[in-house]
């Protein structure tokens, strides 16, 4: 049981459980509120950690002083169809929380992409200022100037090596977009296609790859409009093996959600995988090990990029790095049932 946890059950901010927990004042919260906390608190058997208790001193007003009670924001960028069960963004939510409390710092508030347009983002600027924000995943460059009225240190977590002037952490897609493909050319695949979104550095290393290896590009095989789920990998891999003559030997999905709806669809038009077609995917997370078959995939460090983005944040507050660290950590293949050598068949 974390705050999160806690908040989420009761309906409020995690800052609010904080409080109460830590008998910061009188004013953090209603005393139905208060009493709804204490509830789940008893229940669940939570015990505060040491970091929780350094927020004891923090008010439950918006205007109290950072220096007493340090606020991170997150803003998840993807909209909340996308993030719904993706545990690409809850594994690296979780990380961050944990390291967060564990430096002395809260998470005030989880954004979704759809509140920089919101009245309550707009309305409240004085709020953000000299504040501290993380964002996780696709980052536009053209959003940091909008950010910077807001926030006055940001850190973006993602898996694109970004041209922006700010501290990032990253796992390179589009490096290891070409390490799967390189690991299907290498089992000997020539006809490799491609389930995601064109604008994602995954597809442009997808598309280096298969240059790389002097493979030809078949654009039927290519679907870079994808919706990035399980369903969208499904509807997306009927579409290839419905408006093709001859079915590609290989499929690379940009994430493993992606990929395990592939396999459904493989499943439910008798197509056989690996023995039929190969499937790869990226992130390795949790439920590739309990698909059958067992999922390839390139491992993304989920945790450590919420660690790292963290201690890398938390150094900027404490310390004022003055040039922008760019850190990127590294991923490896994880090799299991669902690719195989391709044997020709003359």
């Amino acid at each position: 049981m974390t705050l999160k946890d806690i908040a989420e059950q009761v309906g409020v901010s995690i800052s609010t459980v904080s409080r109460v927990i830590n008998k910061s004042g009188t004013k953090v919260a209603s005393n139905e509120v208060k009493q709804k906390i204490w509830k789940v608190v008893r229940e669940s058997g939570y015990v505060p950690n040491e970091a929780a208790r350094m927020l004891q001193n923090c008010t439950d007003t918006d205007t109290e002083d950072d220096e007493v009670c340090k606020k991170i924001y997150v803003m998840v960028l993807r909209s909340l169809d996308e993030v719904e069960g993706d545990t690409f963004f809850t594994q690296i939510i979780d990380s961050i929380e944990n390291t967060i409390y564990k430096k002395g710092y809260v998470i005030e508030r989880i954004f979704q992409r759809n509140d920089l347009n919101s009245t309550i983002f707009e309305n409240n600027s004085e709020c953000y200022k000299n504040r501290y924000l993380i964002t996780i995943g696709r980052f536009e460059p053209a959003l940091l100037d909008h950010l910077n009225f807001y926030f006055s240190k940001i850190i973006c977590v993602s898996l694109n090596d970004l041209d922006i002037n700010c501290d990032q952490v990253f796992c390179n897609g589009y490096l290891a977009s070409q390490t799967a493909i390189n690991y299907l050319a290498k089992l000997g695949h020539e006809k490799i296609a491609f389930i995601g979104e064109e604008k994602e550095g995954r597809y442009r290393g997808y598309i280096q790859g298969l240059e790389n290896n002097k493979l030809h590009i078949f654009p039927n095989y290519i679907v870079k409009d994808a919706i990035i789920s399980m369903n969208g990998g499904k509807n997306a891999m009927k579409r290839i093996l419905m408006n093709t003559c001859e079915l590609p030997t290989a499929v690379f999905c940009s994430n493993d959600r992606t990929a395990i709806g592939a396999l459904r669809a493989c499943k439910d038009q008798n197509v056989n995988v690996p023995k039929d077609i190969s499937i790869i995917g990226i992130n390795d997370i949790e439920a590739t090990q309990f698909v059958d078959p067992m999922l390839t995939t390139v491992r993304v460090p989920l945790n450590e990029m919420g660690k790292v983005a963290v201690n890398t944040l938390v150094d900027n507050i404490e310390h004022g790095h003055t040039l922008a660290q760019k850190i990127a950590l590294p991923f490896n293949l994880i090799k299991r049932e669902s690719c195989k050598k391709y044997e020709r068949i003359d």
